[in-house]
């Protein structure tokens, strides 16, 4: 999914004459303080938000960053901004391609196209192009650890000249954890063959690689991965993860028994400040750009959004004062009265997230809302129409198109959609619900979908699984459900009360619905934001990897002689 716009980016950076104020202020020995850090994803960038994340976090704080993963969608607008982060000050966030260009630039992004067997291959000898794909990802690593990585982390010297600068620490996401992890240590314990500082390695488990593996536990496959990861586990400086249930897990099963605190730390996800509620004019000029994905929608025969939008008089041609969720008083935008509900699901469209328990749930509601059952007076008129947007991309998706297409439905209109990064954090700001249908291999790992609605101040319908509950307490910021017919209960009586919607407040805010819906809405704000999370759960992990010499004057760092940890024999650090 395509992220955040950079409108809405405004409120996580400092404005640039600010930032390049701040830059100038630095003194030389700030050069002593500031680390290179590399990150690195086997994934689409534009889809991996947490390390993005992490890059715009130790940018803020100064540090030199270059970003490596696959080619794909856009990064975040923060770190896409051309010429946003410079030595001087606040510049660009530019594709590193080898050249001399950005050459002072503290952010770089690699992008990755490893060699890939056809496609064909697979259908006809599944084991060998698993084979070709392995070898393919692992040269690609290889040359992008040793010889692109290198020569992008430079700086000039006072008379202008390139310099190479030692790299720190390696922070890598987990899972895939084939072949990142190993190739990632071997590169950190290289460095010191060619008299170079040792760089830290850091594992953020966002899950457990071995668990991805779609094969019974006792499948020789999983089994080797898994023991490949416990073996890579010990050998890492430094562990960040998603969940204290990923945290203790690790500690019992994975050799970290003896890791000391200060080296392994639950980062819980947390959204930036670009997820808020959307503003009415905001709303207004969103759906307008949207429109012409509403009227491509249907939802069986008469009865997609197309329909909704005659029935709520919004012309073919297009009306510029309204829409099916806004309209334009008096030269001010405002909620329509007689809106639908808004709700919301993200999904990437893969088998652990079964969509026809969402499907199914709206079949039920449908059913009863026409039957006279949605409402305690019985009348249907009084329930609100419920429009569902489904967004992402993924293998299943056009599976689920189809069987859309198929459903004859009156009261409820489902449309898939793929959103520009401008527009995804403004859709889920106009949003009354959301839903989760993520389930956890591992069942120690929570989805970061569920996150960037509680940003929006959205309350989330969630299907339970394991350690769902540091995320979403039910009945206090969502509601948690674990069959198609109890999600049908609960958007009967979360949007039960829709009738009750005021069009805005004079501040220009949104009094989106009242009831149950407020109540779990007041239960999400104020939840801590990713900066001051990250500031507190994550940067003494990173900055504790670097090699010592280089914190001298911060008083952080390793206790060891190269400037890492290290796990001895006997299981200590």
């Amino acid at each position: 999914m395509k992220r955040p716009p950079a409108a809405a980016a405004k409120g996580n950076r400092r404005k640039p004459t600010e930032a390049a104020d701040a830059q100038q202020r630095r003194t030389p020995d700030d050069e002593l303080q500031r680390r290179n850090v590399v990150i690195i994803v086997l994934g689409d960038l534009g889809r991996s938000p947490r390390m993005q994340f992490h890059a715009l976090s130790l940018l803020e704080h100064g540090h030199r960053v270059v970003l490596c993963g696959y080619a794909g969608e856009d990064v975040i607008p923060p770190l896409q901004d051309a010429n946003a982060w410079r030595r001087t000050g606040i510049t660009s966030a530019a594709n590193y391609q080898g050249g001399n260009r950005e050459e002072d630039s503290l952010f770089k992004i690699i992008r990755m196209e490893p060699p890939s067997p056809p496609k064909s291959l697979r259908r006809c000898l599944l084991p060998l192009y698993l084979v070709l794909r392995l070898v393919g990802l692992v040269y690609s690593l290889l040359r992008t650890l040793f010889i692109t990585i290198p020569a992008a982390h430079h700086r000039k010297d006072a008379n202008g000249r390139k310099q190479s600068v030692p790299i720190d620490c390696v922070l890598v996401q987990n899972p895939p954890s084939i072949p990142l992890l190993l190739l990632a240590y071997l590169f950190c314990i290289s460095r010191p063959l060619l008299l170079l500082s040792r760089p830290g390695l850091v594992i953020d488990w966002h899950n457990l690689g071995y668990t991805m593996f779609d094969v019974s536990d006792w499948h020789p496959i999983r089994m080797v991965a898994r023991l490949y990861e416990r073996m890579m586990a010990p050998l890492a400086d430094g562990h960040l993860c998603v969940t204290l249930a990923m945290k203790s897990w690790l500690r019992q099963n994975f050799g970290l028994a003896n890791c000391p605190d200060d080296r392994i730390s639950v980062l819980h996800d947390r959204p930036p400040e670009f997820f808020r509620p959307t503003k009415p004019m905001e709303q207004h000029r969103l759906m307008r750009r949207l429109e012409s994905s509403f009227r491509k929608a249907a939802t069986g025969t008469g009865t997609g959004t197309g329909g909704l939008m005659a029935r709520m008089g919004v012309a073919k041609d297009g009306d510029a004062n309204r829409t099916i969720f806004t309209e334009i008083v008096g030269g001010k935008a405002r909620l329509r009265q007689d809106r639908p509900a808004l709700v919301i699901s993200s999904t990437s469209w893969t088998p652990d997230e079964d969509f026809s328990v969402l499907l199914d749930a709206c079949v039920d509601v449908d059913t009863q809302v026409r039957d006279g059952r949605g409402n305690d007076n019985g009348a249907a008129s009084s329930f609100p129409h419920v429009v569902v947007i489904v967004t992402g991309k993924g293998p299943q998706k056009e599976m689920y198109e189809e069987r859309i297409s198929r459903l004859q439905l009156e009261h409820v209109s489902i449309m898939t959609m793929w959103l520009e990064a401008a527009d995804y954090p403004l859709l889920l700001g106009c949003a009354d619900l959301g839903v989760s249908l993520h389930t956890s291999t591992s069942g120690i790992d929570l989805p970061m979908k569920i996150l960037d609605l509680f940003g929006c101040e959205v309350p989330v319908c969630a299907i339970g699984f394991g350690c769902l509950d540091e995320l979403v307490v039910d009945g206090k910021n969502g509601r948690v459900f674990s069959t198609s017919t109890e999600l049908a209960g609960l958007m009967l009586e979360l949007l039960g009360s829709f009738a009750n919607i005021s069009s805005a407040r004079s501040d220009g805010t949104t009094n989106r619905a009242t009831g149950e819906l407020e109540r779990l809405r007041k239960g999400i704000r104020g939840m801590t934001r990713w900066r001051e999370n990250w500031n507190e759960s994550a940067q003494d992990v990173i900055i504790g990897a670097c090699p010592l010499w280089k914190n001298t004057t911060t008083g952080l760092g390793n206790s060891s002689g190269d400037g890492t940890h290290h796990q001895t024999d006997d299981g200590h650090w």
